[in-house]
């Protein structure tokens, strides 16, 4: 067997071994912690520095930043989390993944830990075995795998130390610029196959330590594991919804500063670790000097995102919307106009009558509901009413100013229009639920009463998806027709009960179906007539307003 071979067998060994090692102390960390990662996230993150550090923190304190960036997402994909907030987590969990170079070297190489490995092994395999309590065993399994990891690190320097003298893996001791580009594209190869930016770390430390990388050759190398970590949170965001893709994106996003950061620092640090090593008393040795160039560079990168991460984060709320994001952001609403009166006025009458078709459509919707999942229909009720909140916020500060009488009735109707509409969202869930137990119902005679129904109520709310076809006249001849209709209806439902063809809870059921859907068309028919009236300066009048 070639020496080369011997060495690959055993470098894969010691790989295997550390790797194995990093998963119990990860998994045996998260399970001893119990909900502390999850508490922290939730409570420690409300401005950047307490972000910053609580993802530096718990980076360190589980050995995974694939860990601390999943439970990123999940937090942000939950609402718990804005994406302000989970960027500093990230950044500051890019400089907490340091910390296993920094244990590699301080304990691996300046210890004789390898003659306690064993022991602590054993110990953790125990406690793991025989311990009563599910944290004090996952303790044990997290001590098990600190005791591999370091058993691996044993083995890789073992393998490394192995080879010929002067002989050096894929470079020469005296890297070029194609060098370091290839140990860039291995840095980043190894990091994506491992999935553990770590492990690259630990194989590079050793190589460097037992002489089969040169420094220069090594540090690019970090470089590209550095920039491989994204393809964790990448894959995770295949598929996930928008806000894990901006999470994604800005770590894609902050590892290719910091490699660009790396890149060009690359030569400065070449140049100056030389002299360090003549200044330190008994001289910086290779793998310490590559620990710090790892820390540095991460650093850097996150003094360099100060300025930027707001820049990305308006970035990145522009990029992969939801339908139902969309339809909350306001279109001609601009904090600039709100001191402009007539600028204001109009600006709300084109943002009222946008909102209306979509109104109009949500409580289609809901009348027309044929799933039991309403969760759809219930992300964009949420949407609309952060629309039209930012309406209502939008009018309150315009209305701040000095303004004409005329402005002033018109920024209160455009209030009172939003309260119509927000009344019409808050009936839009329960009545989708109502509507699919009736169709659940199979109950004889019901259809051809509330077929009835639907299609008057219907018409009437096509009418207020039109705010530009606005009619008067036709539009209460219309809620007149569908008020007949509405008595109707309900005179059938009860004769249909009592002629038993229908049973007690479907009347109930289909009264109360009734009773608010009526109720849905009221409040868009005031909110139509009070928009219309907004378009001409005018107010209706009190006494039509009860009806």
């Amino acid at each position: 067997m070639s020496v080369w071979l011997h060495l690959g067998l055993q470098a894969v060994g010691g790989l295997g071994l550390f790797l194995l090692g990093m998963w119990l102390l990860t998994e045996g960390l998260k399970l001893a912690a119990g909900h502390t990662l999850e508490h922290v996230l939730g409570t420690w993150t409300r401005n950047k520095k307490r972000g910053f550090v609580s993802g530096l923190a718990l980076t360190a304190l589980v050995q995974s930043s694939s860990a601390v960036t999943m439970a990123t997402i999940g937090f942000v994909n939950a609402g718990l989390l804005t994406l302000a907030q989970s960027l500093w987590v990230m950044f500051g969990s890019n400089v907490g993944t340091t910390m296993t170079g920094w244990l590699v070297v301080l304990l691996g190489f300046k210890l004789e830990i390898d003659a306690y490995a064993l022991p602590v092994i054993g110990i953790g395999a125990l406690l793991r075995i025989f311990a009563r309590g599910e944290r004090t065993r996952s303790l044990g399994g997290a001590l098990a795998g600190f005791g591999l990891l370091f058993m691996g690190i044993e083995v890789l320097r073992t393998a490394f130390a192995a080879h010929g003298p002067g002989e050096t893996l894929l470079v020469p001791a005296s890297a070029g610029l194609p060098d370091l580009v290839l140990m860039v594209a291995i840095g980043m190869l190894m990091t994506m196959v491992m999935q553990s930016s770590s492990a690259s770390m630990a194989v590079l430390l050793t190589a460097v330590q037992g002489g089969l990388l040169p420094l220069e050759a090594a540090a690019a190398a970090v470089i590209g594991a550095n920039i491989g970590t994204t393809s964790t949170a990448l894959i995770a965001s295949l598929g996930a919804t928008p806000a894990a893709k901006r999470v994604a994106s800005a770590h894609v996003a902050f590892n290719l500063i910091t490699g660009i950061v790396a890149l060009a620092i690359l030569p400065l640090f070449i140049y100056v670790v030389p002299a360090l090593q003549r200044l330190t008393h008994e001289g910086l040795d290779a793998t310490t000097t590559l620990a710090l160039f790892h820390t540095l560079f991460n650093l850097l990168g996150v003094v360099l995102m100060v300025p930027l991460s707001d820049p990305l984060q308006r970035f990145l709320l522009r990029r992969f919307r939801t339908a139902e994001e969309d339809e909350a952001r306001p279109h001609y609403l601009d904090g600039n106009i709100a001191s402009m009166p007539d600028l204001a006025r109009t600006a709300l009458i084109k943002e009222l009558g946008l909102v209306a078709p979509m109104i109009t459509g949500l409580g289609m919707q809901s009348i027309h509901a044929a799933t039991r999942d309403v969760h759809p229909l219930n992300r964009r009720r949420l949407a609309l009413d952060q629309r039209l909140a930012a309406i209502s916020r939008f009018s309150s500060s315009a209305s701040r100013e000095t303004l004409p009488k005329e402005i002033a009735v018109s920024l209160e109707e455009s209030m009172r229009i939003v309260q119509y509409y927000l009344n019409v969202t808050d009936l839009c869930v329960e009545l989708a639920e109502l509507r699919v137990e009736l169709r659940t119902a199979h109950e004889t005679g019901l259809k051809e009463p509330m077929d009835v129904w639907l299609t008057a109520l219907s018409r009437l709310l096509e009418l207020n998806g039109e705010p530009e076809k606005y009619d008067a006249t036709a539009y209460e001849n219309l809620y007149s027709t569908e008020e007949q209709t509405h008595d109707e209806v309900k005179d059938r439902l009860l004769a249909l009960a009592a002629g038993a063809q229908i049973s007690a809870e479907t009347l109930s059921t289909a009264l109360r179906f009734l009773s608010l859907s009526r109720r849905m068309g009221k409040q868009m028919r005031k909110a139509m007539r009070h928009l219309d009236a907004l378009a001409r300066y005018q107010v209706p009048e009190a006494g039509n307003e009860a009806a």
